[in-house]
């Protein structure tokens, strides 16, 4: 099993970049097709959920971490 902590520190970057990125691109495309918003969208997904789904799974299993 992972600390928490740990996760926190190697992935907390690479979600804020995503985040940034995914907002910045929404500022700059605001007149996109639905269809670009919601590849964005699973492009953005693909790089959080992986991360979210450990951290979640690890703050059940122990809520101290």
């Amino acid at each position: 099993m992972f600390n928490c902590r740990e996760i926190k520190k190697s992935s907390f970057k690479e979600l804020e970049n995503a985040i940034q990125k995914a907002i910045t691109w929404l500022d700059n495309n605001q007149e996109a097709e639905k269809e670009e918003y919601e590849y964005k969208q699973k492009s953005l997904e693909k790089t959080v959920n992986p991360i979210m789904i450990k951290l979640n799974s690890n703050f059940s299993d122990n809520p101290n971490n």
